[in-house]
Parts: structure tokens; C-alpha cells; sequence
């Protein structure tokens, strides 16, 4: 558990460190989860997002991508920006933490925009529980693919 308290107060640092930039959207999330997220630039092409929601237990997550090119389909841009998230889940006794690299492919209309953010990683779990007097415990590390989706709405 202590190791799941170092790990949320380093979160904690990073999405408290972004908010000295400007948010750039702030949006509504769904996939491994139901999540409020805002997104920040940080640099040109560059963002940085915190969401918080739950996924079963209570979720934090912070990510980064960047933008790296842009295509048309009937007139609407399509951007595709890789990058990396963590995530962060705690409740009943048990810590969830995962990392995954991901590529998110949005479009705009106007303040409103829309993604969707395939992922691949790995996750890590650990429980314990006391049941007659003993105390049962066990981490688990697996692979896991990931599909968000969410809508935003940008204020410029």
C-alpha cells in the first residue's frame, strides 16, 4: 500500500505541475471507464491530459501525446497524435496500476471534437484481503489492450 501512495502523490505532482499551462479542452471519456478529462498544451503539438472517473475503483490518469500528422476525409481533418498514459485505480483493498502506449485519432467540428484511442501495455494488480484471521494477498502483472473513446469541447 505504500507503494500505491508513493505512486498517486507522483500523479498528484504531475497534474498539479500542468495546471500552471492553459487547458485546451475538457471532455467526457468511456472505454476502460467512465472518466472527466482535461487536456493542456504544453508545447507546440504537445499535450498533457489528467482524467479522473472509475473503472470498478476509483481512477486517475495522466497522459502525453503529440501530434504528428493530419489527413482529410470528406472534408473533415483527421489528427493522429501517439503517446503514452498511466493509470491509476485504488478500492476494497486493491491497487491497479497501468501503462499503455497509445495513439489517438480525433476530428473537430467547430469547439466540439470527438476520439478514438486504441492502446497496447501492461497492468499490474494486487489485493489482500483478511478472511478467519488470515490475511490473503496476491499481484498479478498482464497485458492488456485498450479502447477509449470520448468527446471535448475546445475553448479556442
Amino acid at each position: 500500500m505504500k507503494k500505491a501512495v508513493v505512486i498517486f502523490i507522483i500523479a498528484l505532482v504531475a497534474v498539479a505541475s500542468a495546471f500552471a499551462f492553459e487547458f485546451k479542452s475538457v471532455g467526457i471519456e468511456t472505454g476502460e471507464g467512465f472518466y472527466a478529462s482535461a487536456d493542456m498544451e504544453i508545447i507546440d503539438n504537445l499535450d498533457i491530459y489528467g482524467r479522473i472517473g472509475a473503472n470498478g475503483y476509483f481512477s486517475i490518469s495522466v497522459g502525453a501525446q503529440y501530434f504528428v500528422y493530419e489527413f482529410e476525409v470528406q472534408n473533415t481533418d483527421i489528427e493522429i497524435r501517439p503517446g503514452a498514459q498511466m493509470n491509476f485505480s485504488f478500492g476494497d483493498n486493491a491497487f491497479l496500476f497501468s501503462l499503455l502506449a497509445t495513439c489517438q485519432f480525433s476530428f473537430e467540428t467547430g469547439h466540439f471534437g470527438a476520439f478514438l484511442r486504441p492502446g497496447l501495455g501492461f497492468e499490474v494488480y494486487s489485493w489482500s484481503y483478511s478472511y478467519g484471521g488470515n490475511r490473503y494477498s496476491d499481484t498479478d502483472t498482464t497485458f492488456v489492450p485498450a479502447i477509449e473513446t470520448g468527446v471535448y469541447y475546445k475553448f479556442k
